[in-house]
């Protein structure tokens, strides 16, 4: 823990009687954990002491639903949309360094809008949320997956899965 006193009043300084005054304190964690430590006010008649204590915390990303999975739907057709929500449920904001996408069918799943950004780097709040909302557009008959993991104060992510039918027959004969 760091702790430094405001550098308004020069030390030592004279505090006429019954006159009060601030000593403010920085405190800036490294890490997710208690934190605890002591100052020393050094007085003409002694020394007083008193404590210190601050928890480290991260962001974290609460993710629902954790994956969205599509209806069946035909190859080459479009699905009906689908939204993940995304909340920082921590007192801390984050930076966003990264949206990586992956898997074996990352073209079938296209996203089509919500509030998040789609650009990196950008701010995160604190206690803030935002919506990503996707489409599944299937290129082939079976199954498709992909995951978008995000990148900030850790890794969290979701997944995304849906399955290609055969396309349907515009004439009951099967000509078209």
């Amino acid at each position: 823990m760091r702790a430094s006193a405001a550098p308004a009043a020069s030390r030592p300084f004279a505090l006429a009687p019954q006159a009060s005054c601030t000593i403010e304190h920085t405190f800036t964690p490294y890490s997710v954990q208690a934190y605890y430590g002591y100052a020393h006010l050094t007085l003409a008649g002694g020394r007083v002491d008193y404590g210190l204590a601050g928890q480290g915390n991260v962001a974290y990303l609460e993710i629902v639903p954790s994956s969205l999975s599509f209806f069946p739907v035909p190859a080459g057709a479009i699905s009906d949309e689908l939204t993940v929500y995304l909340r920082n449920t921590r007192p801390v904001g984050m930076v966003v360094t990264r949206i990586l996408v992956l898997g074996p069918d990352v073209d079938a799943f296209v996203r089509t809008g919500g509030s998040c950004p789609d650009q990196t780097p950008f701010p995160w709040a604190a206690i803030a949320s935002c919506t990503m909302t996707y489409r599944f557009v299937p290129d082939h008959v079976g199954p498709h997956s992909m995951s978008v993991s995000i990148y900030g104060s850790g890794s969290f992510g979701f997944g995304l899965s849906g399955d290609g039918l055969p396309e349907v027959p515009l004439f009951v004969d099967g000509f078209e």
